[in-house]
C-alpha cells in the first residue's frame, strides 16, 4: 500500500530525528480528523490537550520502527 505524501515526509523526519536522538512533537487542531488519524497511525501519543488542540509526541521506541532500512 502506497503511503500519502504526508506520511512519507513524517517517516523521513522520524529517521532523521532518531539518528539525532530527538523527539518529534507537533500540535494539531482537534477538528482536523484526517491529520489526527495519520499521526496516531504513525505511533504518536497525545501528551497535552486543550479545548482546541492536541499535542502529539512520538516516543523513540516508536521511531525505531521507521528506522533506516524500513520501506516507506
Amino acid at each position: 500500500m502506497e503511503r500519502s505524501l504526508g506520511k512519507r515526509v513524517m517517516v523521513e523526519l522520524h529517521r532523521i530525528d532518531a539518528v539525532e536522538n530527538r523527539y518529534v512533537t507537533l500540535t494539531r487542531f482537534k477538528s482536523n480528523e484526517r491529520a489526527l488519524n495519520m499521526y496516531r497511525s504513525l505511533g504518536y501519543d497525545v501528551i497535552e490537550e486543550n479545548s482546541h488542540f492536541l499535542v502529539f509526541r512520538t516516543p523513540h521506541s516508536n521511531i525505531e520502527r521507521v528506522a533506516p532500512g524500513n520501506k516507506i
